[in-house]
């Protein structure tokens, strides 16, 4: 089971703080959610709304959702204000997610310019080249995608749910591919423990998960899509 407990900052004066925990009991879908929401009154006084624990299993082929979870928690919110709290909170992780990958594709690049083998640095050879430059492309285009929901959600634009689904779908996919290649550049020394690359590995993959893995995010966008 992964657990994560990020703190998202939606507005001036709210911060979104939930605890979340991703694959327990028999399905890999099963999320365990504890929303909590922090009204920040004055900079040294702090109003917290915590809500029990949820269980819920999301299937979006079934007509489940991330957002349906929350539904009836927050009765002193409106459905819009939810919404853009979501939507936010989205842009939030799908930003933070660049920046996992980004931090995994730069220390791919600084190892493979320092490893030696067979005489030269491990990053003059082909094969290992157009690893990093996939994942470098990919980390760009998630990039763009998080830039243009980011200034979607800032406008209140009628494709911000669009946007959002599309940045969380690609920053997901980028952080997890930089993941990937970054522990096939390190080799062995990158599956030790003290060197610490498994702590950007499992933020990255936990980040996918948060609020709806990249393959939950597709399906949502081309429902939004087809409805359109």
């Amino acid at each position: 089971m992964l657990f994560v407990r990020p703190s998202y900052q939606i507005s001036k004066r709210w911060r979104l703080n939930p605890t979340f925990a991703f694959g327990g009991g028999d399905s890999d879908k099963v999320w365990e959610l504890q929303p909590q929401l922090q009204f920040q009154v004055t900079d040294n006084f702090a109003v917290r709304f915590g809500y029990r624990k949820l269980f819920y299993e999301i299937d979006a082929d079934n007509g489940n959702s991330f957002e349906g979870a929350f539904e009836g928690l927050l009765p002193f919110l409106s459905p819009q204000a939810w919404r853009q709290v979501l939507q936010r909170a989205l842009v939030a992780c799908a930003a933070e997610l660049v920046g996992v990958g980004r931090h995994l594709l730069e220390s791919a690049l600084e190892y493979a310019r320092v490893r030696q083998q067979f005489g030269r640095p491990i990053g003059s050879f082909q094969g290992l080249q157009w690893k990093l430059v996939d994942a470098a492309l990919e980390l760009e285009r998630a990039a763009s995608a998080v830039a243009w929901a980011a200034l979607c959600v800032d406008a209140s634009a009628p494709e911000a749910d669009r946007a959002v689904h599309c940045a969380k779908l690609e920053a997901g996919l980028a952080a997890r591919h930089c993941a990937r290649t970054s522990l096939q550049v390190h080799g062995g020394i990158g599956y030790t423990w003290e060197h610490g690359l498994h702590f950007w590995l499992r933020r990255a993959y936990a980040g996918d998960a948060f609020m709806g893995p990249s393959d939950y995010h597709a399906r949502c966008l081309a429902a939004l899509l087809f409805a359109a």
